[in-house]
C-alpha cells in the first residue's frame, strides 16, 4: 500500500476535529455501518481488492530480494 503525506483541507479538519471531538465520530449508526463494511469486505474480499485497484485506492509493489550480484535470490 502506498500512502501520500499530502492531505486536503477537509482531511486536516477532520483529523483535527476527531481528536478534539471524538464523540462526533463514534455514533452508533456509524459504528454499525463500519461493521457492515468490514463484513462485506471479508465476504467478498476479491471484489473489494479489484475495486480498490480500479479506483486507484490501492497500489501494489512487489519487492524481489537480490543477491550481491543483483540477481534474484533462489528460493
Amino acid at each position: 500500500m502506498v500512502v501520500s503525506p499530502r492531505f486536503s483541507r477537509d482531511d486536516v479538519h477532520t483529523i483535527s476535529n476527531s481528536m478534539e471531538h471524538p464523540e462526533e465520530y463514534t455514533s452508533r449508526k456509524m459504528l454499525e455501518e463500519i461493521n457492515n463494511i468490514e463484513e462485506d469486505f471479508i465476504r467478498d474480499h476479491l471484489q473489494a481488492l479489484g475495486w480498490m485497484l480500479v479506483n486507484n485506492l490501492l497500489e501494489i509493489k512487489v519487492a524481489i530480494p537480490l543477491n550481491n550480484s543483483g540477481m534474484p535470490l533462489n528460493q
